[in-house]
């Protein structure tokens, strides 16, 4: 169902998420709802840590990674099920990768065989 509401300024009707107010509370819930499936998790800090230790390249570029804040071989954690596509926040779905290659992952899964959305 698509929700319009007149514009007040142009006076023509608009989809809801075209007003940036109704964007602002979207995004606000897609954050909450991510922090809630963090919280409920299987993985706790030390397990992290563990596998952070044990993996020293990143498996998909095959980098040597490092603990350099903003840089391009630096350790990102990284959901192989995107979150937003219904991925857990649990060990079987969690790997480390380098910052290049998990900022130039789809956020929508789609480099696993398809749009997981």
């Amino acid at each position: 169902m698509i929700i319009s509401r007149t514009c007040k300024k142009c006076g023509l009707k608009k989809d809801i998420n075209d007003f940036p107010i109704y964007k602002k509370t979207e995004e606000k819930e897609l954050r909450r709802y991510r922090r809630a499936k963090i919280k409920s998790t299987n993985i706790d800090n030390n397990l992290l840590l563990v596998m952070k230790e044990e993996t020293i390249y990143c498996p998909i570029c095959r980098v040597k990674m490092n603990d350099i804040n903003h840089h391009p071989k630096q350790y990102n954690l990284d959901h192989i099920i995107p979150l937003n596509c219904d991925g857990t926040h649990s060990i079987d779905n969690v790997r480390y990768i380098c910052r290049n290659c998990n900022l130039s992952r789809p956020k929508n899964g789609s480099d696993l065989g398809g749009i997981l959305s």
